[in-house]
């Protein structure tokens, strides 16, 4: 049998408070003033009960919560982006508000999107193409640059600052940079190959080597690779430290040097970047760097409600970002870190 259907009366009840203050924190009534604890008291209550409002109902009323409207281009690969939408939709929906994803390269949908849900912000979370921009800019609705903010918190090469770190201290003398070859992925794949260089190269090392491959997925796609791989162990100087553009590549490159008869991590540090689900058991398992998408969430959030709050017109003290956080996720694929 299924359990009843949680009520307003419900949440009203276990939050100590009438069904009308229920219903004016989570239809984000700006015409009420109720107490911040208060509303925190109707929120924590409502999700503790999954109460989930009757939606015709609402519409009916002309109360369907209002729109945020997140646009991105599609990525091929990593969760990060997924991850990003889930902690936005949860911390909009604890606010009132509903997050619409509209993921696409094509500019007439979006626009007719957007004269649709007339949505009281737009929320980009990754580089747009100019005529998409354009759109976002002719539409005059309110816009939090979630990628630019990002960038500003210094999160896209935070990443690559731990991996040269930790091949450092394991002694590393020579490091090369395994970067993405997808036209989707070259913004990111820039951005990084390019602080592992100048990190690199602030700590006395070589110019570091680079090589970039499409996803690999067969035996037949790792032959390239393997070749790198070779052409890097060769000479007086051996390449002793990877850094790669995220753990699908590290793994294709633990693959890679495994045929060619290289050890992880006696002869070769290998480091990725996003603590996919996989690297855990690869083998060896991945030594890896996790960005904090939910405290990244957090903050282009915050920012878009600031915006809102403001109202048209207004320029509003929009919270600035905070550095992104990033933790090293030690396993077995960088040598240990060296004392001498």
């Amino acid at each position: 049998m299924r359990s009843k259907r949680a009520t307003s009366a419900d949440v009203a009840k276990r939050a100590g408070v009438s069904r009308a203050t229920v219903s004016y924190v989570l239809n984000n009534r700006a015409d009420q003033s109720i107490p911040e604890s208060t509303r925190r008291r109707v929120q924590q209550a409502a999700r503790a009960l999954s109460y989930v409002p009757n939606a015709s109902a609402r519409a009916l009323r002309g109360k369907l919560p209002p729109v945020i409207l997140q646009v991105s281009t599609a990525m091929p690969f990593g969760r990060n982006l997924g991850e990003l939408t889930d902690a936005l939709t949860r911390y909009a929906a604890e606010s009132g508000y509903s997050v619409v994803t509209f993921q696409s390269g094509d500019a007439a949908a979006l626009e007719a999107t957007i004269a649709h849900l007339q949505p009281q912000l737009i929320e980009t979370s990754l580089p747009l193409s100019p005529e998409v921009a354009a759109i976002l800019e002719r539409s005059g609705i309110p816009h939090v640059d979630g990628w630019a903010r990002l960038r500003d918190a210094d999160g896209l090469t935070i990443v690559c600052r731990l991996q040269v770190e930790r091949l450092l201290a394991a002694g590393c003398r020579r490091i090369a940079y395994l970067g993405a070859a997808e036209d989707d992925l070259a913004v990111f794949a820039r951005d990084r190959q390019e602080a592992v260089r100048e990190l690199a190269l602030a700590a006395g090392l070589p110019e570091p080597p680079v090589s970039a491959h499409p996803m690999m997925v067969t035996t037949e796609q790792l032959e390239p690779l393997r070749a790198v791989l070779r052409e890097w162990r060769s000479g007086d100087e051996p390449v002793d430290g990877v850094a790669c553009y995220n753990d699908f590549w590290a793994g294709a490159l633990l693959r890679a040097a495994r045929a060619e008869g290289i050890d992880v991590p006696g002869e070769l540090s290998v480091i990725g970047i996003d603590d996919e689900p996989m690297a855990a058991y690869l083998d060896p398992p991945l030594t890896t760097v996790s960005l904090d998408i939910a405290s990244y969430s957090r903050g282009i959030f915050d920012a878009a409600q600031a915006i809102i709050e403001a109202g048209p017109g207004e320029d509003p003290a929009v919270p600035l970002p905070g550095p992104a956080h990033a933790v090293l996720v030690e396993r077995e694929t960088a040598a240990p870190v060296r004392t001498d």
